[in-house]
């Protein structure tokens, strides 16, 4: 199913609430070759 999205799918933003884990997220994301927008955001919530 991966397969058959790739490429239909809009990059998503992704808010972070806080600084300290931002690094550990921009790394993980780009090992895998994702480069989403990565905000830190500290009243966003979920």
């Amino acid at each position: 199913m991966a397969d058959a999205l790739r490429g239909r799918i809009k990059a998503l933003d992704v808010s972070i609430h806080s600084a300290a884990v931002y690094g550990r997220v921009v790394n993980a994301l780009s090992a895998h070759g994702h480069r989403p927008t990565v905000e830190v955001r500290p009243d966003w919530y979920y």
